[in-house]
């Protein structure tokens, strides 16, 4: 059986370095978004060259987990998850900080198989974590300052 945890208040300081560590322990790989319509600083940029080694796929689309536009597309990077790149994840104060300007934006964890671990809307302070009965484990014992709303997925 599948679960869904809603994050209700965002991951900060030391819950999101907590958060970080229990997904690379169980994530392969992460994306994050250059939408085409915001104007981005220097540092999302830097953000970009210091993740290029890692580059799995890049996408043109208008969708990404919790994410549907109309009317626009952005730039979708996918990349390895190892310890260089948990170095630069680790460089926001948070979950939300994943957000324009100063961010590419909407940081989604994936696992082994490619399904979605992690999902986040930065601009509207909305994310997830989907996982197995382990995952809930884990929660309680690992990152006891998350705040999430529990919600089963029957399949």
């Amino acid at each position: 059986m599948n679960a869904t945890f809603n994050i209700v208040e965002e991951p900060v300081g030391e819950t999101y370095q907590k958060l970080l560590q229990l997904a690379s322990e169980t994530c392969a790989s992460f994306s994050l978004v250059w939408r085409d319509q915001l104007n981005f600083e220097l540092s999302a940029e830097e953000v970009a060259s210091l993740l290029q080694p890692y580059l799995i796929r890049e996408q043109r689309t208008d969708e990404w987990p919790g994410t549907k536009l109309l009317g626009h597309l952005a730039t979708v990077r996918h990349y390895r998850l190892c310890v260089e790149t948990l170095n630069v994840l680790r460089q926001a104060a948070g979950l939300y900080a994943w957000l324009e300007p100063v961010f590419p934006e909407d940081l989604a964890l994936y696992t082994q198989d490619g399904s979605v671990w992690l999902g986040s809307i930065a601009h509207e302070q909305d994310a997830w974590i989907q996982g197995g009965s382990e995952l809930e484990q884990a929660i309680g014992a690992r990152l006891p300052g998350l705040a999430v709303v529990h919600e089963r997925i029957v399949e």
